[in-house]
């Protein structure tokens, strides 16, 4: 993926992560993960700098992947611990 095609919304975030959609709201808020800002607090997410960004935090103990994107958060995961 490429470009706007790699930005997910809130939503498809918490999906992915298994959290709530406000929980996604409120790290926003805090600046725990990154996002891109479209206009009036819309938001979007690419989902590789939001995990790096948690395991950063050391935040990735308390997230479990949705299933349908395991693949892609153990490889990042793997990437990043070497």
């Amino acid at each position: 993926m490429s470009g706007d095609k790699e930005l997910v919304t809130a939503q498809v975030l918490a999906e992915a992560l298994d959290l709530s959609v406000e929980t996604i709201w409120r790290y926003t808020r805090e600046k725990k993960i990154p996002c891109v800002e479209l206009g009036n607090k819309q938001y979007r997410y690419k989902l590789a700098d939001v995990i790096s960004a948690l395991v950063a935090a050391g935040m990735d103990e308390d997230v479990v992947v949705h299933p349908d994107f395991a693949g892609l958060a153990i490889a990042l995961k793997t990437l990043w611990q070497t």
